[in-house]
């Protein structure tokens, strides 16, 4: 998939949270954001938190602009992201593939690797 859309896929190393702090962050930070304005609320069913959480994605996404960027999330995907997306791959890519403790995504036409070791 990454030489599909030209890119190189850069994983976080292991055991080294400080690779993925900032995408921690902006999760917790959503999250928190989030429970904060549900923990109130009683559902009776599962439709009903996808309505809820829905409605607060819409409003965090279209309405809340980002301190540091005075923009909205959704005017960043519409002027920087958008622009620059791609189709996706004619082949789907929905099953992975472990080769050397490393696990990765493989086209269904694919063969799955055969290991050199012995």
């Amino acid at each position: 998939m990454a030489a599909h859309y030209g890119t190189a896929i850069l994983p976080a190393r292991p055991r080294k949270p400080r690779d993925k702090a900032k995408v921690e962050q902006a999760v917790l930070i959503v999250e928190r954001w989030l429970l904060g304005r549900l923990r109130r609320r009683t559902f009776t069913s599962l439709a009903d938190v996808d309505a809820a959480l829905g409605e607060l994605m819409a409003q965090l996404n279209d309405e809340q602009n980002l301190r540091r960027l005075g923009v909205t999330r959704r005017q960043l995907l519409e002027e920087v992201d958008r622009p620059a997306l791609t189709s996706l791959p004619a082949e789907p890519y929905d099953y992975h593939v472990a080769v050397a403790a490393i696990i990765t995504a493989c086209p269904i036409a694919s063969p799955a690797p055969r290991s050199t070791r012995g």
